[in-house]
This record gives structure tokens, sequence and C-alpha cells, in this order.
């Protein structure tokens, strides 16, 4: 018997009524999963970040098991395209396999699974310590492992103040060191399976730029030569900043602690957008020697106090 193409119209109308519309898109899977060594007890994991994802459900499966439920993960809003979690408290010599998929809502996209990594033996792994304290407020400490892999299972104090784990960014963090001050020595502790991080190192003066002053209007695509005062003892660095919407980048982290000036190079002298450009200037000590335990040479404590001046750069 012939169909009824009205009949078949109308079925589809009444089917669509009665679901609530046409079933939404299926959603990408997170490509690219990869599974990277951390430590003996770590394992670091990273994807490509899926378009209308709100979630990432992860699970893990050890040796030759089956894979079960490991975490849920939320989709990070802007930032970098791909986004990551460190998987802790894993036993030594170990394999270990993943797999992810995207969420939203009652969606579930397809499982992209990583290559199986193995963990290595115990007490061989060395971390590396990056500090960004803007003097006794805002501690904020990265800890990675040899492997580049951030960790996130350490217990990190400063002065006996905890600092807590945040991700994103992956950072150790507190708001504040109670009763510190410019002088106050700082001391780390950072205790991992490998063993106790220690340091000190102590809160600098805050210095002070001498040129270009706060208001000027400095002419782009000419030197522009920066300088400051400092009240103390030198600090181990300066680290200064030249930034501007759009185009304006200029950083360097490595000026000595003798210095009082520094010059930009012309070309990096550029109109930003809007006009308005920033120099930020840092006082930092690292405690590098001071630093020991299970540490790279690499790490710095970075304890630093800073300043700023807004100003103009025009053509």
């Amino acid at each position: 018997m012939k169909q009824n193409p009205w009949l078949y119209f109308f079925s589809l109308v009444v089917l669509s009524a009665c679901t609530g519309g046409p079933a939404p898109a299926p959603l990408d899977p997170p490509e690219d999963l990869t599974a990277t060594v951390g430590s003996a007890t770590s394992i670091g994991l990273s994807w490509r970040k899926v378009e209308n994802a709100t979630a990432y459900e992860l699970e893990r499966k050890v040796g030759s098991g089956n894979f079960g439920p490991l975490t849920t993960i939320p989709h990070e809003v802007g930032g970098p395209p791909r986004q990551s979690h460190t998987d802790s408290g894993l036993t030594p010599g170990t394999r270990y396999t993943y797999r992810i998929r995207a969420v939203n809502d009652a969606r579930r996209s397809e499982w992209r699974t990583s290559a199986e990594v193995e963990t290595p033996s115990a007490g061989t792994t060395r971390y590396r310590v990056t500090g960004l304290w803007l003097g006794a407020t805002d501690p904020n400490l990265y800890l990675f492992t040899d492997t580049e892999v951030n960790y996130s299972a350490a217990t990190v104090s400063v002065n006996g103040t905890p600092l807590a784990y945040q991700n994103p960014p992956g950072s150790y963090y507190a708001t504040s060191i109670p009763g510190a001050a410019a002088g106050t020595v700082l001391n780390l502790s950072i205790t991992v399976p490998e063993g106790t991080i220690t340091g000190s190192a102590a809160i600098p003066e805050t210095p002070t730029i001498t040129a270009p002053a706060a208001g000027a209007s400095i002419r782009a695509n000419t030197p522009l030569t920066i300088t400051w005062d400092y009240p103390g003892p030198n600090p181990e660095r300066f680290y200064l900043q030249l930034l501007g919407s759009g185009p304006l980048y200029y950083t360097v982290s490595d000026l000595a602690g003798t210095a009082r000036s520094h010059t930009v190079p012309a070309d990096k002298v550029v109109v930003p957008t809007g006009g308005t450009a920033s120099i930020s200037l840092y006082a930092v000590n690292d405690g590098q020697a001071s630093l020991t335990g299970p540490v790279l040479p690499t790490s710095e404590m970075g304890v630093a106090a800073y300043t700023s001046v807004r100003f103009q750069i025009v053509p």
C-alpha cells in the first residue's frame, strides 16, 4: 500500500512535539588525551577542551583490570585550549590507563583513551618550586615534578600557615601570612612522598620607580630608561614588566640586585591599545641556597615586594 506523505509529515510533527523538539547535537569527545608520569605516586593528564562541554568524566584502569570512575572535572571557561588534572596517591611501579569523555547535562561524548603509563619506583622524583609571594599578601606557589607535571598532593605551609591547592590555576595559595612585613623571614615547608622540602627567604623592601613619572607621555619607538631607588640591603634580583593592551609586552626577570636602572629597547616601546602603559617592578629574594630536600636547583621561592606606575606611550 502506498504511504501517505501527509500522514508521515504529521507523525514527525507529533513526535517532535512529544519529545520537546529535535534531539540536541552530540558532544565531540576530548581529543589528544595524554598521560605523563609525574612522580612515583602521580600522573599528569591533559586533553583538548570541548566546545559546549560543562564537565569531563575521567576513569582509570590499573594494570589489566577494568576502568572505574575516577573524578568529574568542571570545564574551564576561557584560558588555554587544553585542560589538565593530576592524579595523585598512586602506587609506585604500577601501570595505569585513563579514559575521558565530555559531559553536558544528559549528553555524553564518546570515550577517548590514553596510552598506558607506569609509575617509577619510589624515591626517585625531584620537584621544582616556583613561588610568587607579593610581600606578606597573596602567597602563591607552583610545584612541578622533574617531568614538568603540576603536583597537587603536597602539604605546603609558610611560617605555619597552610597553603591550599587550587585548580585552576594549579597553585598552592593563601590570602596572607599573619604578622609578615618587610624583613620578615618566610620559612617554606613542602611535604611530598619523597621527603620534605624546606627553604627560607626574607620579604624585601618595596622599590620606588623614579622614572618615568606617573602620568608621563613617552614617545614610542625610542629607548625607554627606567630608574628606581631601593631603601634596604640589595635583594637577590629585580623583575621588571612593561605592559599594555594589545602589542605592548616586555619583561625581564633576572636584573641584578645591585641594578637601579634598565633600558627597554626602542623596538619594544610600542603604542598600546588606548595608549596607557604600566611598569611593574619587583624586588625578589629566592632563597635558592637555603632549599633542601628532593628539590631541583632551578627552584625559586620568589618572595617579592613590588611597585608600579601608569603612563602614556604616544606615537
